[in-house]
């Protein structure tokens, strides 16, 4: 019996859903696939990627177009960098950080509408908005100036 390839090991557990070849094995906390091959262990995108392409890039990490994470077909993968990778997820809403997702956060969506509002009156400076919501005028600053939050729009004050 000849010995099983990686892409043969990595194709057992493939599933077609629309484009996607979606790894249907263990994944992990992240939501990527991992495998085993030998005391080696991969996630399965990176190891498709090699299969496909050959060795990643030096200083690249792999990127999938389709933001699927559990994705694996080697046209949906390709290797740039980690501010190309953060782009696309914003582009494609994918941030599990952004926001009230995001476990560090001081402040909800409604209160971000609120400091723009309040701001926008004229009557708070950025430290006294700070202070009111428990947060650093530089904060404020940078939720004004659109730097942060900026998922959080004047449409969204109208659902609130």
């Amino acid at each position: 019996m000849e010995k099983e390839t990686n892409k043969q090991k990595l194709e057992k557990k493939l599933k077609k859903h629309k484009d996607c070849l979606v790894w249907t094995g263990c994944k992990d906390k992240d939501g990527y696939g991992k495998i085993q091959i030998g005391k080696k262990h991969y996630r399965t995108h990176r190891l498709a990627y090699e299969i496909a392409y050959g060795e990643i890039p030096k200083g690249k990490i792999i990127c999938h177009k389709c933001s699927n994470r559990a994705c694996c077909n080697e046209k949906h993968l390709y290797a740039g960098n980690a501010k190309k990778n953060a782009k696309d997820r914003e582009e494609h809403g994918n941030n599990p950080f952004k926001g009230e997702r995001n476990p560090q956060t001081k402040l909800s969506t409604a209160e971000v509408i609120m400091i723009r509002d309040l701001y926008k009156s004229g009557n708070f400076t950025y430290k006294e908005l700070g202070d009111k919501f428990e947060v650093s005028g530089n904060q404020i600053s940078l939720i004004i100036k659109n730097k942060t939050w900026k998922h959080v729009n004047l449409k969204q004050k109208e659902k609130t």
